[in-house]
């Protein structure tokens, strides 16, 4: 099958857990959920639950489930260099969870392109009534895990800012933030809210790295998505900026895009605005495959400029010292070729 060296090589459920502000889990980061969270004394033994070991005893013997086909990393994207490739097996158990990403709330005071692309961005809230991971459970994935972690993402879902419990939830993650020299504590926000300079150095105290969304920041496409103001996200990164030139000094801050039709086209110029009006230090690249309507996986010739525009983005990246999420995944033909 086209997917199966993916398969040979995915090391996902090793690796990462993302937990939904509905409680439910998963154990790649664009898989469906595996299961559910019905009671905090779960969270201490979750990462090798049944379930979990079952997944990855099964991805040992190379079985290719239902979603890897639709998964953001096989086949076109990434991961393709080498086609024939015999699978080495990894321990069933493992003692710590390296990644772990969950989303506080799945409530954001926008209506764009991730979570609202149906409906034509339109309204302020795109739920009524919020899913939000209860306290309790955060509290349980901060004594037991997060020492432990490489990477905590605190928030991957809605907007950080409407949690109502956000800054009891700070206080934990600053206690129990992971220990390793080169751990990373980050969560990502659309910058569209007003937020006092009190609560910045909160989540600036609890995290050492913050990505501002360029769905919601980039100056070509802001005005698309209704009711944004972008004075509020120009005054958020302001104050970042300031507060990491002078309370912070080793704090990161920067931008996250998903790479979309919409966005692609400005990619370069928002990383050249990001960094030398904002003094950004870190840039972020997200692939999607799942919403045909915008993703750069429906169209060769869109995939083609994502590439043209990857290539100057990295090498401004390397020539001003910018950090990203580690590797750069170009778009690849079925052969694992990249496309041009």
């Amino acid at each position: 099958m086209q997917h199966r060296s993916y398969v040979n090589l995915c090391t996902k459920p090793w690796e990462e857990l993302v937990v939904f502000p509905n409680g439910e889990y998963t154990i790649c980061c664009g898989g469906p959920p595996v299961g559910k969270i019905r009671d905090p004394s779960e969270i201490k033994d979750l990462w090798n639950n049944p379930t979990v070991l079952q997944y990855r005893e099964n991805l040992n013997n190379s079985f290719e489930f239902g979603i890897c086909t639709g998964c953001v990393f096989h086949g076109t994207l990434r991961n393709t260099e080498v086609r024939q490739h015999k699978r080495q097996s990894l321990p069933v158990r493992q003692e710590r969870i390296p990644v772990i990403s969950f989303g506080l709330t799945d409530q954001c005071n926008l209506h764009c392109f991730m979570c609202g692309i149906a409906r034509k961005y339109e309204g302020v809230n795109r739920k009524r009534h919020a899913d939000r991971l209860p306290l309790d459970y955060c509290r349980e994935f901060a004594v037991h895990h997060f020492p432990k972690a490489d990477i905590v993402n605190s928030n991957c879902f809605g907007e950080l800012f409407l949690y109502p419990q956000l800054r009891d939830f700070l206080r934990l993650l600053k206690e129990h933030r992971p220990k390793g020299h080169d751990a990373i504590t980050t969560t990502t926000t659309a910058g569209s809210l007003r937020v006092p300079e009190k609560l910045w150095r909160a989540v600036m105290e609890a995290h050492n790295q913050v990505l501002f969304s360029i769905d919601s920041i980039d100056r070509t496409i802001h005005k698309i998505i209704r009711g944004f103001d972008f004075a509020v996200a120009d005054k958020n990164l302001r104050t970042v900026q300031q507060l990491a030139a002078t309370a912070y000094p080793d704090f990161k801050y920067g931008c996250s895009v998903v790479l979309m039709q919409l966005t692609v086209a400005t990619l370069y110029d928002t990383l050249r605005i990001s960094h030398e009006e904002y003094g950004c230090n870190v840039f972020h690249f997200q692939h999607i495959s799942d919403t045909p309507g915008q993703s750069l996986a429906a169209s060769r010739q869109w995939r083609v400029l994502g590439n043209e525009k990857l290539l100057q983005c990295q090498e401004y990246m390397r020539r001003h010292g910018i950090a990203t999420n580690g590797h750069i995944g170009f778009y690849r033909d079925a052969a694992g070729n990249l496309e041009s």
